[in-house]
């Protein structure tokens, strides 16, 4: 039953184009992005650096309830560099 829940969360990140949202934002020289973040899973990340995208992304995958359009609004506005 558990897997079939996060298929339908994947299914629903991949409708609302999450990844490549997120790789948009990383691109967009409006915005503060890190590029990569500390991860202690050094089996995904050998080198310990989780990229921005992974880390939204898998957010979202482990918060369900959470609207994806909403959080990458709010992320790009809590991300905007100031003029």
């Amino acid at each position: 039953m558990k897997n079939n829940a996060r298929s339908l969360v994947i299914q629903q990140l991949r409708e609302a184009k999450v990844k490549e949202k997120l790789a948009a934002m990383e691109n967009d020289a409006s915005l503060h992005t890190v590029k990569t973040t500390f991860n202690a899973n050094s089996e995904l990340y050998p080198d310990n650096q989780m990229p921005f995208r992974d880390k939204h992304y898998d957010y979202l995958l482990k918060h369900p309830g959470v609207d994806p359009d909403q959080y990458l609004a709010n992320l790009r506005l809590m991300l905007r560099r100031s003029i």
